[in-house]
């Protein structure tokens, strides 16, 4: 091979495509190393690769996908090529295509990393269940990889398989106790299980091993903000922000919990943040010059921040200014992921086809022997349904589990018992299926207190599956709690969730997303009236102890006075309203949307259609 005619030709298609690649590729190869390199290049294919793998080492990502793609469509079976490919896809952030170049390199012998690859790509997409599975090959082969188990425990954590997540971290720690990663990761496992204490000693080990990491201060001052140590919470965040001053995330959380206000330096720092990262994504030459993964960066930081600054903004009654943040940390989000409300309509519909006046005529309830009366708190986000649990909850007989996502798992399951999987066949359970069904449910509810005989699940959703909870419990107490529709949608717009809640950052989808929920509990109330109660939540803060009063009766509790103290009540509260939950009853919430009136009209005009 002639090499310098092959390089001459290499030049000359780069330089077509673009000036600054060519003038980088010119000053590579006066590199030394480089030179090295190309010279084991038996021809034109090998000096391609040869090429593109030095720019890859030297983080040249463009440059190096345009090599490594001229050679794919010169020699589409180049192996080699193929897996780097999918490492440059992956480096620019662009998952899927990684994941398209390794799964054509996992038809070829490949090396057992390519598993962890596919894996990660599967995990960033946010499919854990595939990516557990590439996991669970690798790891046959190799019980011992630091990353492989650490991974594992992650996607354990996601799963909410938390005892399986602490085996595999536990095991990482010993593999290498002076990594912080597998800690961090212990430490949501045990939170997510409410050991608080062994949760606190996981990110603190976390931190002490790499300081200038801000997830685990980010975690552990979630989590005293979730048990209601607001002043810790406060330290740990203005902490990692000494650390890493500029850490959109903490700024986040630091706004939320009020240890922060306008006035504040930290606050001024990041309003001119803001406004940078701005400029630069408006930028042409600098969206030219930066990769996927570096561009998604700056647009996490400019939703993080946005939400904190609204949030401040609002507090100070600067409505505009508010909004404003809100609006544009709402589009930036909601443009990152695909998603399409009439896919949740048509589930709505085969849900209230299914469960209609006629379905408990097919079921005979009386006959499912169970005396468990769980009790659902259900509603939209935002309604109320957290101050709810804190009251009933701070009763001596019941414990507070959340949202726990036990339902939905358990609905899961009752469909792969079903013949094709099918929902229409549900009237085809026999007893012992329904009461299989809720023995799988409680086993999986976690009791941090033995002596509670009852129980509250808060998950807001669950109002999807009233007629399911009914059909396996049907001594359940379920619970809907409404508020002002505008308030609730507006609150929902101003919040970033932790969840998965794809309706929350538009609000045309929002307003029908809210019109969903008005349609299948207006269902709920004509096939079983009696089967639930609603509470109105501008009822229950205008007079709180006759509310409670007839709460508590609807659930068989005898009234407690603890009840109407609930903001005495010390249970973590995971959720946004941690702060709200622990004050005395307050109605400053309470027709909140008048102050963005003239900005929501698409929300008003379809919740009043």
């Amino acid at each position: 091979m002639n090499y310098e005619k092959a390089i001459i030709k290499i030049l000359k298609l780069i330089k077509n495509d673009s000036e600054k690649y060519f003038s980088d590729l010119e000053n590579y190869l006066k590199d030394t190393d480089c030179q090295k390199r190309i010279r084991k290049a038996n021809n034109y294919k090998d000096l391609l690769y040869y090429l593109s793998e030095f720019c890859f080492q030297k983080k040249e990502l463009k440059l190096s996908e345009k090599l490594s793609m001229e050679l794919f469509n010169i020699e589409p079976d180049y192996p080699k090529n193929i897996f780097l490919i999918g490492k440059i896809y992956f480096s620019l952030g662009e998952y899927s295509n990684a994941l398209k170049f390794y799964k054509k390199y996992e038809a070829t012998p490949y090396n057992n990393e390519l598993l962890l690859d596919i894996s990660l790509c599967y995990q960033l997409l946010g499919d854990n269940d595939i990516a557990l599975e590439y996991l669970n090959k690798y790891i046959k082969l190799d019980n011992k990889n630091y990353n492989a188990l650490n991974n594992r425990g992650y996607i354990l954590n996601e799963l909410n398989l938390y005892n399986e997540a602490i085996q595999d971290l536990n095991t990482c720690i010993e593999i290498d106790p002076l990594r912080s990663e597998a800690f961090n990761n212990l430490g949501k496992a045990y939170f997510n299980i409410k050991n608080y204490k062994k949760a606190i000693e996981s990110y603190t080990n976390s931190i002490k091993l790499k300081i200038d990491d801000p997830n685990p201060y980010n975690n552990l001052g979630g989590l005293y903000f979730n048990i209601g140590k607001k002043d810790e919470a406060t330290d740990i965040y203005l902490n990692s922000l000494k650390i890493n001053k500029n850490n959109s995330s903490t700024f986040r959380s630091l706004a939320l919990s009020n240890g922060i206000n306008l006035s504040n330096d930290i606050s001024k720092r990041f309003i001119k943040i803001f406004q940078e990262t701005e400029n630069k994504l408006s930028d042409r030459q600098f969206i030219e010059s930066h990769n996927k993964v570096q561009i998604n960066t700056c647009l996490d930081d400019l939703v993080n921040i946005g939400f904190g600054l609204g949030y401040l903004h609002d507090k100070e009654k600067e409505f505009d200014k508010a909004f404003n943040y809100f609006a544009k940390s709402n589009n930036i989000f909601r443009s990152s992921y695909k998603y399409d409300i009439n896919i949740e309509e048509k589930l709505f519909d085969e849900i209230i086809k299914v469960f209609d006046s006629d379905f408990f005529s097919h079921i005979d309830t009386n006959k499912i022997d169970r005396n468990d009366e769980p009790i659902f708190i259900i509603g939209m986000p935002r309604s109320g349904t957290t101050l709810l649990e804190q009251i009933i909850s701070n009763h001596s007989q019941v414990y507070g589990s959340g949202e726990i996502e036990y339902i939905k798992e358990t609905a899961n399951e009752c469909l792969n018992q079903l013949p094709d999987k099918s929902l229409n066949r549900i009237n085809e359970l026999t007893e012992n299926h329904i009461i299989s069904l809720g023995n799988f449910y409680l086993d999986k509810v976690f009791y941090e207190n033995t002596d509670c005989k009852r129980f509250t699940d808060k998950q807001m959703l669950n109002f999807i599956y009233v007629g399911f909870i009914k059909m396996i419990f049907p001594n359940s107490k379920i619970i809907n709690i409404e508020r002002n529709p505008l308030d609730t949608c507006l609150s929902i717009f101003f919040l970033k969730f932790n969840g998965h809640h794809p309706y929350a950052y538009n609000l045309v989808e929002l307003a029908n997303y809210y019109k969903l929920y008005q349609r299948i509990i207006n269902h709920w109330k004509m096939v079983m009236p009696t089967k639930f109660i609603n509470v109105k939540y501008e009822d229950l803060v205008g007079n709180l102890e006759e509310n409670v009063k007839k709460i508590l009766d609807y659930c068989n509790l005898d009234f407690e006075k603890s009840c109407v103290e609930f903001y005495n009540n010390k249970r973590s509260v995971i959720t946004s309203s941690s702060l709200q939950v622990r004050k005395k009853i307050y109605n400053s919430s309470i027709n909140r949307w008048k102050n963005y009136e003239d900005k929501i009209e698409p929300l008003i005009n379809i919740l009043n259609e």
